[in-house]
């Protein structure tokens, strides 16, 4: 039924009230057409107060589905094989001009120099796209002075509600908004709006602004009135404009490309995306550029048994502080090991570095590099070649000759210690990659390498305090502002714009007691878990170590390009057998929220169908130790095969 679709839009602001729209390209325009028209049927009787009527937009008939605060807001469109559905009326009006070719993105220069860095011959799953007009509209005065106004109106929300809380806790008038400020709740300037809107509660109480409707649904930016500025306005964006221009004149535009390909595994994700921004202006990445040397395709191939390992090709920036020549290549790895550490006051403390901790560092730098890292010097190589350093950590290092045409002759590794040293120059060899670039990043298997004891145990504790850290807000809501136990929940979510989850896997719950104050806990918290703080419960499990496997990074910034290349390895979340595909659906006012449906036969391809991508040099291979047992779902959490 589609050819094609886009996500298109002037903003990204999704948790405020963005604008933004999608686009199809019809096969057939009649079951697509009936398939919309059949979903906003339901989302008009779905959502109470929602009304359905047809506006004229640019000569054109155009379906207006909404309700009065914009929680549901969505034009429907069609010009020939295209339908759009979006929840701005500019946006309507700019989709019918490109339609004539007024100002067409697919007509600009600049997004045809895009489309020859990144051709459709990629195939890509994912293609992105952000213009410099994007830019230039984010940080025009129409966005800027709107985004001002908005944050004083969500603000206001939250101020009435809590000065509200605030005032019935002391038992002093809180029927308007006068009484609240008579009695210093709010401050005198409450009220007062440059654009005439106000904050109005409806029957069901909720409180919507009369001119951008409820939080977190505002009416997007463009097609907000907006034909004049208070003086206070003007001053503030001159103030932005000047520092805008001193520090950034412009915006980068910015292209991305994500492809799908099936895992090493049956049940793993491959996951490939490059980033370009280009043309880029050199006083934004100047330190940067500073800091790397030219981009080479020659590099160090990965050695086998590292956990970590980064390599960089020195800049003239580093020359300056340190005796490095630009063009050196400086590399460290951590080696797949258990690190020690303890528990100590409830917080994960790592212990004094020694033996255990398999580091090294090296680089075709000779003396320099002991001098840069801090490592002191040395010229007393016994017959091994082998020979004791003093710095920041106990280290031996080795002096190589690893390269036949000997264009490296100065090339050292220090190590931790001699079995480490061993380990990795007998590996070390250079390689040439497919793409030239001056830093590199290799992180392994973390979850099921040796750090796992470690990284679960930052996790854990991390997972600790945001846990508590929900449950002491409500119950500081209900001790300083008189909020019910029962609605603490409630208020604290409103007030905060988002769901309190338990990070440890349970959900919230009020425990009461006879004769005592109910007080809120969490499932999350059984005797393992909640009280225990000398080690990590058994089973726990972080959200990222449920997906993460893995991932390679190759960056560069030359001449007028900056550019990444990121290969992400991930653990697809295991379905029962026969179970459909289940499809992404957007919570976003454009289709009211519809509940996710069956996959159609045109659906994506399921893991399993994927493409395998071009075979590249070898990767170490994940360590064959098990992962740990898994923690029940997190409640609410994103699906780990796709994060967040």
């Amino acid at each position: 039924v589609i050819a094609d679709v886009a996500l298109i839009g002037t903003d990204t602001f999704f948790r405020e009230g963005p604008s933004i729209g999608m686009l199809f390209q019809a096969k057939s325009n009649f079951a697509l057409a009936s398939d919309f028209k059949s979903q906003r049927a339901a989302a008009l009787k779905n959502n109470p107060g929602a009304t359905e009527t047809t506006v004229d937009i640019a000569g054109h008939k155009v379906a207006f589905l909404s309700t009065p605060d914009n929680r549901l807001r969505s034009f429907y469109a069609v010009d020939g094989d295209f339908h759009f559905v979006t929840t701005s009326r500019a946006l309507v009006e700019r989709f019918y001009q490109a339609g004539v070719g007024d100002r067409s993105l697919g007509e600009s220069r600049e997004f045809r120099f895009a489309r020859t860095k990144m051709p459709l011959s990629r195939d890509d799953t994912l293609f992105a796209y952000l213009s410099d007009e994007f830019f230039r509209l984010l940080t025009g005065p129409r966005y800027r002075v709107e985004m001002t106004r908005r944050l004083k109106s969500a603000t206001d929300i939250d101020l009435l509600q809590l000065a509200r809380l605030a005032a019935a806790n002391e038992r002093r008038p809180a029927a308007s908004t006068q009484d609240l400020i008579q009695g210093g709740f709010l401050p005198q300037h409450f009220a007062r709006r440059a654009d005439g809107s106000a904050l109005e509660e409806r029957a069901d109480g909720q409180l919507v602004d009369t001119l951008r409707g409820a939080q977190g649904s505002f009416t997007p930016i463009l097609d907000v009135e907006f034909d004049q500025i208070t003086p206070s306005e003007a001053r503030a964006y001159a103030e932005f404009a000047r520092l805008y221009e001193q520090e950034w004149k412009r915006m980068d535009p910015v292209m991305l490309g994500l492809k799908r390909y099936a895992g090493r595994a049956a049940d793993q994700e491959h996951l490939v995306l490059d980033v370009f921004i280009t043309p880029v202006a050199q006083q934004h990445y100047g330190f940067l550029a500073g800091m790397l040397g030219p981009a080479t395709r020659r590099h160090l191939a990965p050695i086998e048994g590292d956990a970590l390992s980064l390599q960089v090709i020195v800049g003239s920036a580093l020359n300056q502080n340190a005796p490095l020549r630009p063009g050196d290549l400086l590399f460290a790895g951590l080696r797949d090991a258990p690190i020690p550490y303890d528990i100590r006051d409830g917080e994960v403390r790592l212990g004094v570095p020694d033996d255990s901790v398999r580091l090294y560092l090296g680089g075709v730098a000779g003396q320099p590099l002991l001098r840069f890292a801090g490592l002191g010097q040395t010229d007393q190589f016994d017959a091994q070649g082998y020979a004791p350093v003093q710095g920041i950590l106990p280290l031996r290092i080795q002096r190589l000759l690893v390269d036949p045409r000997r264009e490296n002759p100065d090339l050292q590794v220090a190590a931790t210690n001699r079995a480490v040293l061993d380990e990795v120059t007998s590996q070390l060899q250079f390689i040439d990659s497919e793409r030239p670039a001056q830093l590199r990043l290799h992180v392994g298997d973390l979850p099921r390498s040796k750090l796992t004891d470690l990284v679960t145990a930052f996790a854990y504790f991390r997972a600790r305090q945001v846990s508590a850290g929900n449950v002491r807000f409500m119950h500081v809501l209900s001790a300083q502002l008189g909020v019910p136990p029962e609605k603490a929940r409630q208020v604290a979510e409103f007030l905060v714009d988002a769901k309190l989850i338990c990070p440890l896997g349970g959900e919230y719950k009020l425990e009461r007691q006879p004769n005592e104050f109910p007080t809120w806990f969490s499932t999350g918290w059984t005797d393992d878990a909640g009280r225990l703080l000398a080690r990590v419960p058994q089973g726990f499990q972080s959200p990222a170590t449920r997906w993460f496997r893995g991932l390679d990074l190759d960056f560069s910034l030359i001449e007028n390009q900056l550019s990444a290349h990121v290969e992400l390895d991930m653990q697809r979340r295991p379905q029962p057998a026969g179970a459909a595909l289940e499809l992404p659906t957007f919570s976003f006012p454009v289709f009211g929220g519809a509940k996710k449906q069956p996959a159609a036969e045109n659906s994506p391809a399921a893991p399993e169908t994927l493409p395998r991508p071009t075979p590249a040099p070898p990767r170490p291979q994940p360590p064959t130790a098990s992962p740990p047992d898994s923690a029940p779902s997190n409640t609410g959490s994103a699906n780990p095969a796709a994060p967040e």
